[in-house]
């Protein structure tokens, strides 16, 4: 006796806006990770979130290169305020900064949600070049009935895998 009822997975949601919408020249160069804020309760997972952030950027193929600049600025010289100041001494001519916005994680049946913003700018004039802002949804999703028992729900994807998620979604449209 078998219980063969179909399924369907739960697609998370997940959007992406780009303003102004450009089609750059990929890849757009070197870049200055100036920046990285995340909300004030991620506050152990930060730096294995920025690394990640910055191995996903340079796999998108954005960038040629990612310099993040608490690990090229290790004697503290450059303020917050100039981080445009050691873009221009280095020559490196973006400058991005990145923004987690909300981090909610799934529970049960209830799904989690992470958004993420991107700002790049160019380091001469501090004009924008793009803004971009993503969202993905964390749904659980459903599991397969088995013969014997049913398991509602799989475990939802992880905020890291949500933040990847939205950066790639991010270069696609890009391109």
């Amino acid at each position: 006796m078998s219980t063969n009822r179909a399924y369907t997975e739960i697609t998370p949601k997940i959007e992406v806006y780009v303003k102004p919408k450009v089609s750059p020249k990929l890849p757009l160069g070197p870049v200055l990770l100036a920046k990285t804020v995340f909300p004030s309760y991620v506050d152990e997972t930060q730096r294995g979130l920025k690394e990640i952030i910055h191995g996903t950027l340079l796999q998108t193929g954005l960038f040629t290169a990612v310099v993040d600049l608490e690990d090229a600025d290790d004697k503290g010289e450059y303020a917050e305020a100039s981080t445009f100041d050691y873009a221009l001494d280095h020559g490196i001519p973006l400058h991005l900064t990145v923004s987690v916005q909300k981090i909610l994680e799934p529970v049960g049946e209830s799904p989690g949600f992470c958004a993420l913003t991107l700002k790049l700018q160019r380091s001469k004039d501090k004009v924008t070049v793009f803004y971009a802002y993503g969202e993905a949804q964390l749904t659980p999703q459903r599991e397969k009935d088995f013969i014997f028992f049913t398991k509602a729900y799989r475990r939802a994807p992880t905020t890291v895998q949500g933040l990847i998620t939205i950066l790639h979604a991010m270069a696609a449209e890009l391109r």
